[in-house]
């Protein structure tokens, strides 16, 4: 529909809604592209130190930064409309998941939920993702986080699958890991949570406590750097869901799908 140069490469992060796109631009600048034109409304000299998040809420622009606090923006012409204190940092847009008017943001120490419509925290909980230097496989290259109607799910540092109170910010329950490094976020499919694991298993828990259901299936996870070396290169999979279908994608350019949860 669309295609042009710019004239200068987006840089960090970038919200897209159905009728824009809004990034950095230069880094100094954050610009609306119209959609689907390619027009640009509007570029404005960025309010803030710099953004690790943006979202597109209603006609409002709200932007994340380094300092713990959210920016409210018009989407219309890209004036700022107000600030206040979150106190989490997401590390990029993967770490903030939108749900009804609200967002449930997660940071190096802690989970937190925001209010659109107040324009207020309502909750924060403190979940790290690192211990002793070591953090989760999966940061910062996906969304570490599943949403349900009423809870989220996520492994700590120490692979721990959690579920927390959407409302209240509460755990729910806690299970210890299985005893191997979680290499994506949890995935909900009719009730049953999946986690993929580093030694290639697709594990399954109970939604209601987190009983562990078994080992689903196992995929490779690795693969051989050359046929002369004994190296290997870890590359994470990923879990997703689509209706009643869990998807699976590994590191060795394979893609799996299972339709029936365990009974």
């Amino acid at each position: 529909v669309y295609s042009g140069t710019l004239s200068s490469y987006p840089i960090g992060t970038t919200a897209i809604s159905d009728e824009a796109i809004i990034d950095n631009y230069e880094e100094a600048y954050m610009r609306r592209i119209d959609l689907p034109s390619g027009a640009i409304r509007w570029m404005n000299p960025w309010s803030v130190r710099g953004t690790t998040g943006l979202v597109t809420v209603g006609d409002w622009l709200y932007a994340f930064d380094y300092d713990g606090n959210v920016h409210r923006y018009n989407l219309s012409d890209g004036k700022l409309a107000g600030t206040t204190i979150l106190g989490v940092i997401p590390r990029s847009n993967n770490d903030i998941l939108v749900h009804d008017e609200s967002a449930v943001v997660r940071s190096e120490k802690s989970v937190a939920r925001f209010d659109f419509r107040t324009f207020s925290p309502i909750w924060a909980t403190e979940v790290s993702y690192a211990v002793g230097g070591r953090s989760n496989a999966f940061w910062d290259n996906q969304p570490s986080m599943t949403l349900s109607a009423n809870s989220t799910y996520l492994f700590d540092a120490e692979d721990r699958l959690l579920k927390i109170d959407l409302s209240t910010g509460q755990t729910i329950w806690s299970i210890s890991s299985p005893g191997t490094e979680a290499m994506s976020r949890p995935v909900v499919v009719h009730e049953v949570i999946y986690g993929l694991f580093a030694d290639g298993t697709v594990r399954a828990f109970a939604e209601t406590d987190g009983k562990s259901l078994g080992i689903v299936m196992k995929v490779p996870l690795w693969y051989r750097k050359n046929t002369d070396s004994r190296e290997f290169l870890d590359l994470a999979g990923g879990l997703g869901a689509s209706g009643d279908t869990l998807i699976i994608t590994t590191g060795c350019r394979s893609a799996y799908a299972i339709q029936r949860a365990p009974q």
